[in-house]
């Protein structure tokens, strides 16, 4: 069956946001999660505890480590990825609302192709 929708459980944002509520939380603060993972992640620095924390950095495979054993997520279930398989059905649609649907997509990837022209 083909896939229409696949998307990641957390994104990087939501993951970041989880961090910092549970930070607030428990009074924690970025030098206290260095301490917590130092031993196991050499490189651990408080400036990367604040770029998880600002939703705005593509984690890697540490960030993730950290992110699921401080938020006790398991790993799989914070980097699993969601499959949307409803089928997309117009026809519960009025003819004005799948117009301007297709009017939408048409002109988001125009510019994709337009952007992807751009930068080569």
């Amino acid at each position: 069956m083909y896939c229409y929708n696949k998307r990641s459980a957390y994104s990087d944002n939501e993951i970041a946001k989880l961090i910092r509520d549970k930070m607030e939380d428990n009074n924690h603060t970025a030098a206290d999660l260095v301490d917590m993972y130092k031993i196991k992640y050499k490189d651990l620095n408080e400036q990367i505890i604040q770029y998880m924390c600002s939703g705005t950095v593509t984690y890697n495979l540490d960030m993730y480590k950290i992110a699921a054993d401080y938020l006790n997520i398991s790993f799989e279930e914070l980097t699993s990825i969601i499959e949307d398989n409803d089928e997309l059905s117009y026809r519960k649609y009025s003819d004005e609302t799948y117009n301007e649907f297709t009017e939408i997509l048409n002109y988001l990837f125009s510019e994709m192709i337009r952007q992807e022209k751009l930068s080569q």
